[in-house]
């Protein structure tokens, strides 16, 4: 330990030397010209070794590197130090001056030879203390591979001995297999004897059930025939004495009605011939009438428009007719209607015994539980109401779910929600409507335009 710390403390020292020898040569080599080619040597061989002096202290302290030679090296460039100050003042002019140029040059080469020397020894020794640490390494990793190949030698024999057992496993599970499929081959053979020995006699049994099954059929289709010719003829004979008794009833109720309350029915009435200019109307009217939050629709325009005539298309639209059903009631209020007998008209088209109404009031509830009976949805057309009958609007409204009211009238009832504005034909269909009556009118359908445009506007 001693050893290392005294090397350490000449390698420090060796560093130190060199480096106010290295400067004083530096500064000193170009002022002397009686030494300048020994000077110039050993500033060369300094400037040299200057990169490799951190090495050689560390190189010293490392390999315990002689003390001895290392510390007269030192000795060596002090003295070499104090040389080169001794040069720079040397005279020429005084007696003992060639004595000491040859003395101080040959201490020059001297000091010059041992700088050399000492860092030669010193590079040869770090060649060496590099060769051997690899020399080591090689040794270390070539013991880790001798290691690691025997583990693997071993892991290999390991895994040849499973694989030989594997293989020995794997022998007798091939001929157990083998074994196997044999006794499977004869297995399937025997089922597929079997298989085909059950469908011939499936086969078989399917074509006696089919046999059977067809005379059953054919039989019972017999009976069913003659059980349904002997209800039909039953039916046919009760139905015509009960429509001979209903037609004798209804001719009778309708000679009452008639004598009573005329002959008007609660039906839509039929069309005209000839309809122009309404489809637009009709299809933005189904699309007011179909919205949920609509009870009571309010179809308003001036006389002559059409008002009749749509409502009249609304009750016989496919759509309509399609959602209600037979439950369409088509009412003509007019000026002066009578409660009661517009009731008794829906009792009598519902096919129900018209009762005898005590008052409106009676005659309203009567009618709303006609309506719970006929059932949803229900479509009630008003046409023709009249701004003093709009009280009899609210009397015929109830509140049964699907249940629907149409209104035609000059008036637009305002304190009504929903309500439709029926616009007069354009100048196109108006015309058109127009040659078509005049032609039916006069039997010819020759007629002057000038007459026409007249007439129409």
């Amino acid at each position: 330990m001693a050893d290392l710390a005294s090397g350490g403390v000449v390698g420090a020292a060796f560093g130190e030397g060199f480096a106010i020898l290295h400067d004083t040569v530096k500064h000193v080599a170009g002022q002397i010209i009686m030494f300048k080619s020994e000077l110039k040597r050993l500033e060369s061989t300094l400037d040299g070794v200057a990169p490799m002096v951190r090495e050689i202290e560390e190189l010293s302290q490392a390999l315990n590197f002689p003390v001895k030679e290392t510390q007269s090296l030192v000795e060596q460039m002090k003295k070499g130090k104090e040389l080169v100050l001794k040069c720079s003042k040397i005279k020429r002019r005084n007696w003992n001056y060639c004595v000491k140029a040859y003395s101080y040059s040959s201490k020059l080469s001297k000091l010059n030879r041992a700088i050399e020397k000492f860092c030669q020894v010193n590079l040869m020794v770090q060649n060496t203390r590099n060769g051997l640490e690899t020399l080591t390494l090689v040794s270390q990793n070539t013991k880790i591979g001798l290691k690691t190949l025997t583990g693997v030698n071993q892991n290999t024999s390991i895994g040849l001995d499973t694989l030989a057992e594997v293989n020995h496993n794997t022998t007798i599970g091939l001929e157990t297999l083998a074994e196997v499929n044999h006794n499977t081959t004869i297995g399937l053979e025997t089922l597929a004897e079997l298989n085909h020995n059950t469908t011939i006699g499936l086969e078989t049994l399917a074509d006696v059930n089919y046999t059977t099954r067809i005379g059953l059929e054919t039989l019972a289709e017999v009976n069913h025939n003659t059980r349904i010719g002997l209800e039909t003829l039953t039916e046919v004979n009760e139905s015509k004495r009960a429509l001979n008794l209903v037609l004798k009833h209804v001719e009778s109720q309708n000679s009452d009605m008639k004598r009573k309350y005329g002959t008007l029915s609660c039906a839509v009435p039929k069309l005209g011939d000839y309809i122009v200019g309404f489809d637009l109307h009709l299809k933005e009217l189904k699309r007011e009438l179909l919205k949920e939050e609509v009870s009571v629709l309010i179809v308003t325009a001036l006389g002559g428009c059409g008002k009749t005539t749509l409502v009249q298309m609304l009750g016989w639209d496919e759509e309509i007719i399609g959602i209600y059903m037979g439950n369409i009631f088509f009412v003509n209020v007019s000026k002066t209607p009578n409660l009661k007998v517009i009731v008794q008209n829906l009792f009598s088209y519902n096919g129900d015994e018209c009762p005898e109404f005590q008052s409106d009031e009676d005659a309203i509830n009567q009618l709303e539980q006609l309506l719970y009976q006929i059932g949803q949805p229900i479509l009630l057309i008003l046409d023709d109401v009249w701004p003093e009958s709009e009280s009899l609007i609210d009397k015929f409204k109830f509140n049964i779910p699907n249940y629907k009211i149409v209104v035609t009238s000059r008036k637009a009832f305002s304190r009504f929600k929903f309500r439709f504005q029926l616009n007069p034909l354009d100048h196109e269909d108006a015309m058109r409507l127009f040659c078509h009556s005049a032609s039916m009118q006069d039997g010819s359908s020759y007629i002057l335009e000038e007459v026409m445009e007249k007439v129409c506007i």
